[in-house]
């Protein structure tokens, strides 16, 4: 999904590890309404009643509201100067115009050098797959990173000592190797992932 967002709103999302709110999630295209929690029982109820699907639509849309602006509406062209490139050497350049872009960059540093080359690699070859072969692509990218030395380095960090001080292997994004990148994307020697969909199953 985040491949497929538009203006750099995806990019950004996995590398900084940002998440949307309501008025994101709605200008990103990835909600049609915003429904507040308290109104939620009210609007199950009307759902229930519904005898269409047009009465479905019209029970959501009397419930909706407006939600406060988000993130994404206050920079939406800074997300997209900054993360609209596919390459970490446009996006630190882009990110050097502005406060708010060395405030993101200075975020992403903080990341797992080799998660954000994954993240970045994953959306790219991504874009174009459909989602039984991103789940494929991802389950191999995870059985590899659950194999690996970050992901413990950083529960260690924040939830067993919480120092808050990760020793990430590499340490910078400058030492991350294309090629080892690749191989978190090859096919798995124990097996790929199978959907076998006629049956119903995985």
């Amino acid at each position: 999904m985040l491949s497929r967002l538009p203006n750099g709103i995806g990019r950004w999302l996995a590398l900084t590890s940002e998440r949307l709110g309501a008025a994101d999630a709605l200008q990103a295209g990835v909600a049609s309404h915003y429904v507040p929690r308290h109104r939620l029982p009210e609007l199950l109820a009307l759902i229930a009643r519904a005898q269409t699907g047009d009465a479905v639509v019209e029970a959501v849309e009397t419930m909706a509201l407006t939600p406060p602006a988000g993130e994404v509406a206050a920079h939406h062209a800074e997300i997209a100067a900054v993360f609209g490139h596919d390459d970490l050497a446009s996006i630190e350049a882009a990110a050097a115009r502005s406060e708010w872009g060395r405030q993101q960059w200075a975020t992403l540093q903080k990341r797992s050098p080799t998660a954000v080359c994954l993240a970045l690699e994953q959306l790219r070859r991504g874009r174009t797959l459909d989602f039984t072969a991103c789940m494929v692509l991802e389950y191999r990218m995870v059985h590899r990173i659950l194999a690996g030395h970050d992901f413990y380095e950083g529960v260690r960090a924040v939830l067993v000592e919480k120092d808050q001080a990760p020793r990430w292997q590499p340490a910078t994004l400058d030492q991350v190797d294309a090629a080892a990148i690749a191989a978190y994307f090859e096919p798995l020697e124990a097996g790929d992932l199978v959907f076998d969909w006629a049956a119903g199953t995985g």
